[in-house]
């Protein structure tokens, strides 16, 4: 993995998460997890709907999508839930 792009950063943040230094950021955690969920689904071809999404998520995308453009980036680049679920 030394080879890789970024491989060391990601080295770090899993030493990291590992040692529970993301206890207190739930959000954090939950998006990371979410991120997982997605990455699964896209390596047996499957539909990224039916996710589940955590409350500390489900307020975090809220409070992001009074912003429709911010909102529509982050989900472009990361994951969330669509704008009419959210209202």
């Amino acid at each position: 993995m030394s080879n890789k792009p970024n491989s060391h950063m990601w080295m770090q943040l899993a030493e990291y998460g590992s040692a529970g230094a993301f206890q207190d950021k739930k959000t954090f955690e939950d998006l990371a997890s979410l991120m997982v969920q997605i990455k699964k689904r896209e390596e047996y071809n499957k539909s990224k709907t039916g996710l589940r999404y955590t409350e500390h998520l489900q307020q975090f995308f809220s409070l992001l999508s009074e912003n429709s453009r911010t909102y529509q980036l982050l989900r472009d680049n990361l994951a969330g839930i669509s704008l009419r679920e959210i209202r």
